[in-house]
């Protein structure tokens, strides 16, 4: 049954059960709601670097530039997915 279902959606087996074992990811860790919520505050108007010193000031997060940027990155794409349709 799922191989005629991956042959029609033309997906691998090994792709599939990949993505099957990664499970959904429910909630959102606790630097992410604050990126989240700094974000919805400015309207997305600031970038990583005033977004990690905003944590670091609003939040008391201490975390990495590139963490905040990886998370920044995919808070947006979610966003213009969502936005664009």
């Amino acid at each position: 049954m799922i191989t005629a279902i991956l042959q029609a959606l033309d997906l691998s087996r090994a792709t599939y059960y990949r993505w099957y074992s990664k499970g959904t990811k429910e909630t959102l860790t606790e630097v992410e709601q604050a990126i989240m919520s700094i974000c919805k505050a400015v309207n997305y108007r600031y970038g990583h670097r005033k977004v990690k010193a905003l944590l670091k000031e609003d939040y008391n997060i201490k975390c990495n530039r590139n963490t905040v940027l990886t998370l920044f990155n995919v808070i947006s794409k979610r966003r213009n997915q969502t936005k664009n349709g």
